[in-house]
């Protein structure tokens, strides 16, 4: 289904991160964090984006093994 977005809309960045979580999900780390840049890449050219590429950037950071503080909900 992913693959199928990407045919009939390859920049659609937000996609993206569904396939980097499916990697995730996979075992595939290597693919998710690929993945998880091009979502980076893609999404700078859109102003509106900024949170998506903060969530890309954090799971990048927890598949290296760094430890990412939790922000709790109000």
């Amino acid at each position: 289904m992913f693959n199928r977005v990407l045919e009939l809309k390859p920049d659609y960045y937000l996609v993206y991160l569904n396939i980097g979580r499916t990697y995730e999900i996979m075992d595939k780390k290597g693919d998710a964090v690929k993945t998880y840049k091009e979502l980076i890449r893609l999404a700078e050219k859109a102003p509106e984006s900024g949170k998506l590429m903060d969530v890309a950037k954090q799971r990048i950071d927890i598949i290296g093994g760094k430890k990412v503080p939790v922000k709790k909900g109000k």
